[in-house]
């Protein structure tokens, strides 16, 4: 199973990857702890070279507390849809 963190350390794609891109493409911001014990905000707006080395960063640039991620709705009568909060 996957974390939402090991997704955003790993930037894992799926079978579609080449049309929607991998998973650093829903991510919209995430806070990050460093180890010099700040909290950082980071997106494409603010602290971008971080948002950018996080995404597929393996864990190295320090600890994700909380992210926004851009869901897609699907329907299917094989799922249940629900809010989720990370």
């Amino acid at each position: 199973h996957v974390s939402l963190g090991g997704a955003m350390a790993c930037d894992v794609h799926g079978k579609n990857h080449h049309v929607s891109g991998t998973f650093a493409h829903s991510v919209r911001s995430l806070s990050l702890l460093r180890s010099d014990g700040n909290i950082y905000q980071c997106s494409l707006d603010e602290n971008t070279e971080l948002f950018r080395a996080t995404l597929g960063g393996l864990g190295l640039t320090g600890l994700i507390l909380s992210a926004e991620i851009q869901m897609k709705q699907v329907v299917s009568r094989f799922m249940e849809i629900g809010r989720a909060h990370v």
